[in-house]
């Protein structure tokens, strides 16, 4: 459960961030994430033997999404 402490300073920053901004953050945060399953996608794609790429692929594309 998340402390409601950490919650309240969450919602406050939210509320005290120019909107701008937020979109700003937002828009970086989905750039990491998107870079991150790329990264991972080609260091799998370079350590695993073909046989057993299918299903983990899969995972890891369907993760990107």
């Amino acid at each position: 459960m998340i402390n409601q402490e950490i919650l309240n300073a969450v919602v406050q920053e939210i509320k005290s961030t120019p909107a701008d901004e937020l979109e700003k953050r937002l828009q970086q945060s989905e750039h990491s994430a998107f870079a991150q399953s790329i990264n991972e996608l080609s260091a799998f794609s370079r350590s695993t033997p073909t046989a057993k790429k299918p299903k983990r692929l899969a995972l890891l594309t369907f993760s990107v999404y």
